[in-house]
């Protein structure tokens, strides 16, 4: 036969055990809102990179389409190889993070972004030889 003081002390410890998963549920309640206000915030620094970006990309763009000076062409392109990589880098660290799943689609433009500046850097560096190829045709004509 149960005693009253058993009964007593099985109610105590059912009220501790679900106590305790209340408290577990709350951690991991502020730690979703944790994590979802990272996403948050991450998704809106990567909106105004994105912004950067393409603000970046279209003056870049503009300006190799009409510029051939080789010398400034060039020191052009060596600004961009860090940023370039530096770019590959934070894509290459997010996407590896707990927080892409929440930045999918930011982190699609970014790349898209990055991938156009690569593209950009990659015509400078075209240009660059195609330049220097036209003057060593001058040169040849001259020497003939």
């Amino acid at each position: 036969m149960e005693t009253i003081e058993d009964v007593i002390s099985r109610t105590y410890i059912e009220t501790e055990r679900v106590f305790i998963e209340k408290k577990k549920i709350e951690s991991f309640d502020e730690q979703t809102n944790k994590y979802l206000d990272k996403i948050l915030e991450l998704t809106k620094n990567f909106q105004a990179l994105n912004s950067i970006y393409a603000k970046t990309n279209a003056a870049l763009e503009e300006f190799v389409s009409n510029n051939s000076d080789e010398k400034y062409l060039n020191s052009l392109y060596e600004l961009c190889r860090p940023l370039l990589k530096s770019s590959l880098k934070l894509y290459k660290s997010v996407r590896s993070s707990s927080y892409y799943p929440g930045l999918k689609s930011t982190i699609k433009a970014y790349h898209e972004e990055a991938e156009f500046l690569r593209e950009l850097n990659h015509d400078m560096k075209l240009k660059i030889k195609l330049n220097s190829n036209d003057q060593l045709s001058k040169i040849l004509r001259k020497a003939s």
